[in-house]
């Protein structure tokens, strides 16, 4: 019996030294899941004489406490700062709800830039908030694109047709080139045909620049 705790109370005295190692610790959440192993070893320590047991148990706890004081407080510290920032988000996020309705899409979408800019700027929030104010400000970036879209889709077949006249304008150039290059082949002009085709390839590009993108347009 007296070599069983002896071995306990060796075993405990090993547990307190890793206790009282870990306590200044800020890793809070390793340090957490530490402490609970070294509580489960501790549970499965046979106990030492009662006395001691006590003694034991009291130094192996101090050290313990001291670690959770320390994350309480840094916690403490923590949610004041994003209690402070959550502040910040809800009086950013009073401007991006007061550009609703929207009826300059380039104005509204230059301060919602800013506004996004400074809601990075804030950081954290309380966790339990912060999906409801990011649903809001998406709210208020949705409705900005929305009548985007919208306006865009009533300019489109202008934009469709501004890039169906810019194919054809690049068309009829390769055609007036391709005439120049031939009579200048004709003409045994090959300095100018040689320039020609250089002409021809760069607005050949531009062409297929062109088609494709009345191609995206539809």
């Amino acid at each position: 019996m007296d070599a069983s705790r002896t071995e306990a109370v060796s075993a405990k005295k090993a547990l307190i030294k890793k206790a009282d190692e870990l306590a200044e610790s800020t890793e809070w959440a390793n340090t957490t899941t530490a402490y609970k192993k070294l509580m489960d070893e501790w549970k499965a320590t046979a106990r030492a004489a009662k006395g001691q047991e006590e003694k034991l148990w009291a130094e192996f706890k101090a050290a313990q406490d001291k670690f959770f004081a320390n994350r309480n407080a840094a916690n403490s510290v923590r949610d004041e700062e994003f209690t402070k920032n959550l502040e910040v988000k809800l009086e950013l996020l009073k401007k991006a709800e007061a550009l609703l309705p929207i009826t300059n899409v380039d104005s509204a979408k230059a301060a919602l830039r800013e506004i996004q800019e400074a809601w990075e700027k804030a950081g954290h929030v309380p966790r339990n908030d912060k999906d409801k104010i990011e649903r809001r400000l998406k709210a208020v970036e949705d409705a900005i694109r929305s009548v985007q879209e919208e306006q865009w889709h009533r300019s489109k077949p202008e934009v469709v047709d501004r890039a169906n006249s810019l194919v054809t304008s690049f068309e009829a150039s390769i055609a007036k080139l391709e005439k120049q290059k031939a009579a200048a082949a004709t003409a045994g002009k090959t300095a100018d045909v040689s320039k020609l085709e250089t002409q021809i390839a760069q607005a050949q590009g531009l062409l297929e620049a062109a088609r494709s993108g009345a191609a995206t347009l539809g």
